[in-house]
Parts: C-alpha cells; structure tokens; sequence
C-alpha cells in the first residue's frame, strides 16, 4: 500500500490531503483520523492570523502550519519581516504600505480576538495596537510569557477563546529588540 500526505506547508488546503494509490494506480482519498481534530474538539482557533513581523508573529505561524491550522495575514508591502523576507510558506498578502502599525492594526481587525504575548512592558506599534484594539471594543488578551505558571496560562487562555467563541485570532507581540 502506497500512501501519499500533503505537505505541511499547505494548511490551508485540505482536499486530497492524504490519498492511497492502489495497485491499478487508482488514487483514492484515504481517511485520516488524526487530520484536524482539534478542529472537531473546539480547542484551538480556527485562523491564525499574523504577520510574521515579530519573532512572536512568525511562531504563531510556524505553529500554526505544524499543527495544520489554517492561518493568513497581511504583512508590508515589501514582503520584509524582521530583518528577512517572509517565508514563502506563510499564507500571507502584501499590504499595500510598508508601515509596521497599518499591516498590525489590519490583521487586528480581521480577527474576533487578539492574543498579545510578552515578556516585559509593551511599546510602540504593539501598546498602540493593544489601545486601539480594546477602544473599538475588540477582546484583547495579554499573556505575560516567563513570568505565569505556562499550564495555568494555557487553561485560562483556553477557556477565554472558547468562552468568547474566538474563530480567527490575532496573535502578535514586540520585537526582540522592545523585550
């Protein structure tokens, strides 16, 4: 028995995800028990979006495509993140402006709630971003990484998503250089 598994790099796509080419060569859909189940049990978002632009964005999406959540974003229109060009893995679109706080404030806005991950005072783009976001009314959580009980953090996290019943969220947090 053959079977064939769609690449990781694909979240997004999930026809034909695993197929079983047959002796004939037929090539058949092949269950997969595992394929998004924590879809099915209602614990982690639906969409990630991010733009990639902070170390905290581009784990958020390297996270997303490992556990096969779909995920998208904008990020500038250069296609630079932090220093490097965006992977191309990513499912990501290309603002049309090159300002940090534009491409933040518009994937904030897409989303139902925001998830903001730090590990000291926020500043900048991202305490703009959190204002704004909490102005319009916007669910907005703060987890302060290193400095709870990470089980504790998950749970109440976990529940706050559910409770709210969070879709897409956002995710996204300072620089290396603002920690």
């Amino acid at each position: 028995r053959i079977f064939y598994v769609k690449a990781m790099e694909d979240p997004n796509c999930y026809r034909q995800y695993r197929v079983e080419v047959l002796p004939d060569g037929t090539v058949v859909e092949a269950p997969d028990n595992l394929a998004r189940s924590h879809l099915q049990s209602g614990w982690l978002p639906l969409t990630v979006i991010a733009s990639g632009q902070t170390g905290v964005e581009a784990a958020a999406l390297d996270w997303a495509c490992d556990k096969r959540i779909v995920h998208r974003g904008w990020c500038p229109r250069g296609g630079w993140v932090s220093r490097s060009i965006c992977s191309p893995f990513y499912q990501l679109q290309k603002a049309e402006t090159d300002d940090d706080q534009a491409v933040l404030l518009r994937n904030c806005a897409e989303a139902d709630a925001v998830l903001i991950l730090h590990s000291g005072p926020l500043a900048g783009t991202v305490e703009q971003a959190r204002t704004l976001v909490t102005d319009a009314g916007k669910p907005c959580r703060l987890c302060a990484l290193g400095q709870e009980d990470p089980e504790r953090m998950a749970r109440e996290l976990l529940a706050w998503m559910h409770g709210l019943g969070v879709t897409g969220l956002c995710i996204t947090g300072p620089t290396e250089e603002q920690c």
